[in-house]
């Protein structure tokens, strides 16, 4: 599995959402830092814990 690591330090924005149907759902996060924005796609249970 692939290994990623972002440094929004600090972070001015932070959200976890969904889009799409009911059952066909994408899950993630996004954070910002100044002009730096990263959006990670997680599984439901994954946004569910944090």
């Amino acid at each position: 599995m692939a290994e990623y690591s972002f440094d929004l330090n600090p972070v001015q924005h932070l959200i976890a959402d969904a889009v799409g149907e009911p059952g066909r759902r994408t899950f993630f996060i996004q954070g910002r830092a100044d002009t730096e924005l990263v959006s990670l796609v997680l599984e439901k249970q994954e946004v569910a814990n944090l």
